[in-house]
C-alpha cells in the first residue's frame, strides 16, 4: 500500500470529519498536493454531473472528494473557509472557465481545487472524459502540470517560475 493510501486509511480508521483541523505536513494525515492530485484525478474523472444544477454538480463533487480522502460524507456541507479545513483545499466546480473567487481573498498557503468541463481532448493535458483538475497559485492563475512541467494560461502557457509553481501547489 502506498503512503497515500496509508494515510487515506488512517483518516477513514480515525473516522475524521473534513472539519477536523490537520496539521500541514503531519506525516499520518496530511495529502501532499502531487498525491491529492493524483487521488482527485482519479476518482472525480469520469464522474457525471451531465444536466445537475449548480449547486448539485458542486454537492456531487464534494462527495465524492470525501469518499476519495477516507472521510464520512457530511448530511450537510457547512460554510467553512476552507471547505476541506484538515487538507486546507477548498473545491470549485465550473462549468466555463471564468473562476471567480468572491467574499475571500486568496490564500497563499491554502489549495485551490478545481474541477472544470472541457469540451474537447487536449493533447498532453490532464483532461480526460471531459473533465480536469487544476490546482489555483496564489497569484489567482491556474496553474496545470503539462507534460510534467507547471503551465499557466494566464502567461500563454510559459512555465510559471519553480517558487511560484510550488506555493500553487
Amino acid at each position: 500500500m502506498d503512503i497515500a493510501n496509508q494515510r487515506i486509511s488512517e483518516i477513514r480508521r480515525r473516522g475524521l470529519t473534513i472539519y477536523d483541523v490537520i496539521g500541514s505536513g503531519d506525516p499520518h494525515l496530511w495529502i501532499p498536493t502531487p498525491e491529492l492530485k493524483r487521488i482527485l484525478t482519479n476518482e472525480i474523472v469520469g464522474v457525471s454531473l451531465k444536466e445537475l444544477p449548480l449547486r448539485t454538480r458542486s454537492k456531487v463533487v464534494k462527495e465524492h472528494v470525501c469518499l476519495a480522502l477516507g472521510y464520512k460524507v457530511p448530511s450537510k456541507f457547512a460554510r467553512t473557509q476552507p471547505r476541506f479545513v484538515g487538507q486546507d483545499f477548498d473545491v470549485y466546480v465550473q462549468k466555463s472557465g471564468n473562476l471567480q473567487i468572491w467574499n475571500e481573498e486568496l490564500d497563499p498557503e491554502r489549495r485551490y481545487v478545481i474541477v472544470s468541463r472541457r469540451k474537447r481532448h487536449s493533447r498532453g493535458s490532464s483532461s480526460c472524459n471531459g473533465k480536469r483538475i487544476s490546482f489555483v497559485g496564489s497569484d489567482g492563475h491556474s496553474h496545470t502540470e503539462i507534460s510534467g512541467a507547471a503551465r499557466c494560461p494566464a502567461r500563454n502557457g510559459r512555465a510559471c517560475s519553480a517558487a511560484r509553481h510550488r506555493r500553487s501547489l
